[in-house]
């Protein structure tokens, strides 16, 4: 099976079925045929999606649609964002043509998604932090803006580009944990950070946003992930015999 399937676009709150008929011909067009769709404005299996699709309407008929990105991100151990925002705190940023190849080597050991965002908007910033890394499409001054489906046809081509069966490898190097997981982890370190009082008031979201990066940097597994959520119960039963020892009144 080619690694060309563990690679599916996602589509964010898109607007207008010719746009998602497009995209999937797109897509088609350069081997990749999982499409996700995140709650779109219009019907994607309308007559103008399908008259936009051409011979890729089979991209369409299968798609999964979702009406949370969350839920709809759980599974994938790899996230890009399509994106042009600056912003610090966001995923590290590359060209298409500079990602492909790492792309290429992460669907290999798991699902990935590519996000790409609403026409009139793009990807807000709570989206774009759940990726791992960022895809700029870099564009005349003129005019930046891009048709959704031009951004899903030239990043889709320089993936199509850069792949070569014979060149990576057939079976998972690492197995990372998926983004639900990763998530839960967070979560539970964060609860664990403001109950000892570790955030200030303006810090809490800086700090989750590095510490998820570091996440993301690390690649950990499933096994990485069940041992640091560990260490965090183990601290949070501890904290626990340590205040009933102590008792109500015992203030030091």
């Amino acid at each position: 099976m080619s690694i060309l399937n563990n690679i599916d676009i996602v589509l964010v709150n898109p607007l207008y079925a010719g746009n998602m008929g497009q995209a999937a011909r797109a897509m088609k067009n350069m081997g990749l045929g999982r499409l996700v769709l995140i709650n779109p404005a219009e019907d994607p299996l309308s007559m103008e999606a399908r008259k936009m699709a051409v011979s890729a309407f089979d991209v369409i008929e299968k798609a999964a649609l979702f009406s949370s990105l969350q839920e709809a991100l759980a599974p994938y151990h790899y996230i890009v964002a399509t994106t042009t925002r600056k912003r610090k705190g966001h995923p590290h940023r590359y060209t298409a043509r500079g990602l492909a190849p790492r792309i290429l080597k992460e669907a290999v050991s798991g699902r990935t998604a590519i996000l790409f965002g609403r026409e009139d908007k793009g990807l807000f910033n709570d989206e774009i932090l759940m990726a791992t890394d960022i895809v700029t499409i870099p564009t005349s001054s003129r005019l930046s803006s891009l048709n959704l489906s031009q951004a899903v046809l030239l990043v889709t081509y320089e993936i199509f580009q850069e792949y070569n069966p014979d060149r990576v490898p057939a079976e998972p190097l690492y197995q990372t944990a998926d983004l639900k997981a990763r998530m839960a982890c967070l979560g539970h370190l964060e609860e664990n950070l403001a109950r000892i009082g570790f955030f200030h008031s303006s810090s809490r979201d800086h700090i989750m946003a590095s510490l998820k990066d570091l996440l993301d940097r690390s690649r950990p597994s499933a096994r990485d992930i069940r041992i640091i959520r560990g260490m965090l119960r183990q601290l949070e039963w501890y904290e626990t015999e340590l205040s009933r020892e102590r008792g109500p009144d015992d203030k030091t």
